[in-house]
């Protein structure tokens, strides 16, 4: 099971259930990061799909936040609109090539804009095949695609980072991430929907294929550790002392407010009954 995510009724547009889960990692001030394992399968790879939930802090500067980052072969960033930046860099281009969702696109704020202070579902993908498509989905629904190239990323194995600095840019990101997913390969957009359908949705509801190229899966829903736990299966489970939140704990919060819907059971909130 999992909580929160999307309603999808057809020809209506998604409906959010901005639930706060009971344990997420909350990044409140800079000097921020969560490590995972350094995966020699992510390295020097010719697909890939990464995804995460996050929550944007709608009163801070996120832009070109980092969200997950795999060295010089991909990673998956915050842009200064609200949108969403993915970056891969393959053998044919010396900087990397990116794609950008704005929020301003043909489906507006209603699907781009992160920086509205909802839980929202971000993920990017590329292969390799054909013109080496690359894309950019918001809560399940394609917002961007780029043909990029169709090389092998360059930089080899690296350790994961999420929510970290760009030291470079001095590029912090303000709020709060669960459900990290990291393939090596591109699991489509049928996929990408149904893990974006809710939080921590488990992979054993992909294909056998996507569940193998699934190398990494954080839940990030645990207060109490000091590295973050693989639950992937393939026990690629961040280092010893791996989170650094400013000499903080992570942060375990429960809006009240809020509907915890879990797979075959009721919730009711007082006066509302979710089934």
């Amino acid at each position: 099971g999992g909580t929160g995510g999307i309603l999808n009724e057809s020809g209506v547009p998604n409906l959010i259930i901005n639930n706060d889960p009971t344990f997420k990692s909350t990044f409140e001030t800079s000097n921020q990061q969560i490590l995972g394992a350094s995966i020699a399968n992510l390295g020097n790879q010719t697909a890939y799909t990464f995804m995460c939930w996050v929550k944007q802090d709608p009163l801070q500067d996120n832009s070109a936040g980092i969200l997950i980052l795999n060295g010089d072969n991909c990673s998956l960033h915050t842009h200064d609109s609200g949108g969403v930046i993915w970056q891969v860099r393959e053998s044919g281009s010396s900087s990397g090539d990116k794609v950008v969702d704005t929020g301003s696109g043909n489906y507006g704020t209603a699907w781009g804009d992160l920086d509205d202070g909802s839980w929202h579902h971000v993920c990017g993908t590329w292969d390799n095949s054909g013109s080496g498509t690359s894309k950019i989905y918001i809560d399940g629904r394609e917002q961007a695609t780029r043909n990029i190239g169709t090389g092998a990323t360059t930089d080899g194995t690296q350790p994961l980072e999420m929510f970290t600095k760009d030291t470079a840019q001095d590029n912090d990101f303000i709020g709060e991430i669960m459900d990290v997913k990291c393939f090596n390969s591109n699991i489509g957009a049928t996929e990408v929907a149904l893990m974006a359908s809710k939080m921590n949705a488990d992979i054993s509801l992909l294909s056998s294929a996507s569940q193998t190229a699934c190398q990494a899966w954080y839940k990030l829903n645990n207060v109490t550790e000091t590295a973050v736990q693989d639950s992937s299966g393939k026990t690629n489970h961040g280092p010893a002392g791996g989170i650094s939140t400013n000499g903080s704990a992570l942060v375990d919060v429960f809006d009240n407010f809020s509907v915890n819907v879990q797979d075959a059971t009721t919730t009711t909130t007082g006066t509302t009954t979710v089934t």
